[in-house]
């Protein structure tokens, strides 16, 4: 089945590698669930393999680049259409998805995830990941509209107003490759996007093509999403309508009532007369194939699908989650050695709940399968 969508609405958020600090809290928040892509930066990093946490029955696509220092992933929300999308790994610090809206998907709008490395100074020049923005955006595809996204690591007034006067000489290479790409800035100048040890910043930016300016309904930090990282979400919402996939409903056949199922043919099927013509078969088969479709629906639940579809999630970490994000909102507020100290308590006893009901969990999974070899 496929719906229209009248809203495409993007995450941006640098969770500073943190796992069971920023990232799993994050995508067990049932919020997380209402966007159709999360752009990460700093995604925590698997040690074995190349790619980053995805919980189990996920309702989202993890895009990580197979790369060594890989310091953006996607996430895809699963209703998305398949046929709509595709993903460019252009190296550890630059992707781009590319959707194509409309019935004869003839628009192109290319979402750009990067992370630019914190130059070496102020005066520094050195264009960082910019250079392989630069280049992505030219060899796009004549009309292609862009969204890029990210942590530029850059301060400038054009984004950071009066209140960080401050420059970097590489800001300038960004700014020509907007003026360039005719792109305008989504960020309200002056957003609060970094802050931490009474420090705050504007680097989480977002620019779009001047042809989306009309279709941008919010861009805008999400401080109820923040977990324990010092940048603050964004959210960056568009009227753009792009196609969503939304699968047949199924039966849990485990949860049958075969009682249930069995009174309700016998009351169906009560014909036992003598078939004499093909239209007599073709009406028994009928009434035979309607019996067993009503004793299917009375005796057979349908299978719940779960947004936060998980399996050590308890009460104790969504409660660990809501002090860590209480006390963040003190500190931001209040901004003292004290509410910091208090956030710093309450992001700790965040993680070590979260890792404990991970580990218990893993631990019975073990034993269970240990115990029931025949049944693993």
């Amino acid at each position: 089945m496929v719906i229209e969508n009248t809203r495409l609405r993007i995450l941006q958020y640098n969770i500073n590698h943190g796992k069971e600090a920023t990232q799993i809290p994050l995508l067990q928040d049932t919020k997380i669930q209402d966007f159709d892509i999360l752009a990460i930066q700093e995604p925590w990093r698997n040690p074995f393999i190349a790619t980053s946490y995805n919980p189990p029955q996920s309702n989202f696509h993890l895009i990580y680049p197979s790369r060594n220092l890989t310091r953006v992933c996607l996430y895809i929300n699963k209703r998305l259409h398949p046929d709509t999308w595709s993903v460019t790994d252009h190296s550890e610090d630059a992707q781009t998805i590319t959707i194509k809206i409309g019935s004869q998907r003839e628009r192109v709008i290319k979402i750009h995830n990067i992370y630019n490395p914190s130059p070496q100074s102020y005066s520094a020049r050195t264009e960082g990941t910019l250079a392989i923005l630069r280049n992505t955006l030219e060899t796009s595809g004549t009309g292609d509209e862009h969204i890029i996204i990210g942590d530029f690591n850059l301060h400038h007034p054009y984004w950071s107003g009066l209140t960080r006067l401050t420059q970097h000489a590489a800001a300038d290479t960004l700014l020509d490759i907007a003026r360039n790409e005719a792109l305008i800035l989504a960020t309200p100048q002056g957003t609060t996007t970094w802050q931490s040890r009474g420090l705050q910043s504007t680097i989480d930016l977002a620019f779009i093509s001047s042809s989306l300016e009309n279709e941008l309904i919010k861009c805008t930090p999400r401080a109820d999403l923040a977990q324990s990282s010092d940048h603050i979400p964004i959210e960056i919402t568009f009227r753009i309508q792009p196609e969503q996939f939304v699968s047949a409903r199924r039966k849990c056949w485990k949860k049958m009532d075969t009682e249930i199922l069995k009174s309700v043919l016998e009351s169906k099927i009560i014909s036992n007369s003598p078939l004499h013509s093909n239209e007599q078969i073709d009406a028994r088969v009928s009434e035979i194939t309607q019996a067993f479709q009503d004793a299917i629906e009375q005796s057979t639940p349908w299978a719940r699908t779960s947004n936060n579809a998980k399996t050590y999630w308890s009460d104790e970490c969504a409660e660990a989650v809501r002090e860590a994000r209480k006390a963040f909102y003190n500190n931001l507020r209040e901004n003292t050695a004290l509410s910091d100290e208090r956030h710093k308590e309450a992001r700790n006893r965040k993680v070590a709940i979260i890792r404990k009901f991970k580990k218990d969990c893993f631990r019975s999974q073990v034993a269970e399968i240990t115990s029931n070899p025949q049944g693993a």
